[in-house]
């Protein structure tokens, strides 16, 4: 069974991401429930969940006594807890963060970048915030609950679906002329500044016979 996964905008006992979000869901109560069963159902007691902010808007420690496996905080626009709340989190990141997932590095904030720390060298950004209104860039990817990019919608993301989502993506990259090998290591230009100076040069040879 999988020990690790991310998710971000739970947004537990915030009664306006009902209407905010469009979620599907007849009362808070309703949404609070059904989202920890979805995390019980596939986070192991001794699983990590990675949290990329906006967790909960109220009585933070009932849910996190609730809810399966170690939790690390990346802090979010509404996680606003004071410190003997904070302490109960495996750890807490007060904003973008390096994080190792598995045997695998991301750079994880709860806001979207456009570059970030180590992308050149294929590693992938996971966000939130956005609530699935933004277009995937390049090796980022949407992790919040009202995403279904990498899983479904209001479950945590396994780490196996997230990989194969970033290789896909890197695939994708690969083929639009986007990377490129420099002194034995492979580049990723998630930068528009780059593409347009070089994109149509790099379309050119995709294209070639």
């Amino acid at each position: 069974m999988t020990q690790d996964f991310v998710v971000a905008d739970p947004h537990f006992n915030h009664a306006n991401i009902l209407r905010y979000a469009n979620r599907p869901f007849s009362s808070i109560e309703e949404h609070n429930e059904t989202l920890i069963d979805n995390w019980n159902s596939i986070v192991p007691k001794n699983g990590t969940v990675r949290i990329l902010g906006d967790f909960a808007w109220s009585d933070h420690n009932h849910f996190l006594q609730r809810l399966n496996g170690r939790k690390i905080l990346v802090v979010g626009s509404h996680d606003r807890m004071p410190q003997e709340v904070l302490r109960n989190f495996t750890e807490v990141h007060p904003g973008g963060a390096m994080l190792n997932i598995g045997n695998h590095q991301f750079y994880c904030d709860h806001t979207c970048h456009r570059v970030w720390e180590k992308g050149h060298y294929g590693v992938g950004h996971l966000f939130a915030h956005s609530h699935a209104r933004l277009e995937t860039y390049n090796m980022s990817g949407d992790v919040g609950v009202d995403s279904d990019l990498m899983y479904k919608k209001y479950f945590p993301n396994p780490l196996e679906n997230i990989i194969a989502f970033m290789n896909l993506r890197a695939a994708e990259m690969e083929k639009a002329g986007r990377t490129r090998d420099e002194r034995g290591k492979r580049l990723y230009f998630q930068d528009d500044v780059w593409w347009l100076k070089n994109g149509k040069n790099a379309e050119l040879e995709l294209n070639a016979p």
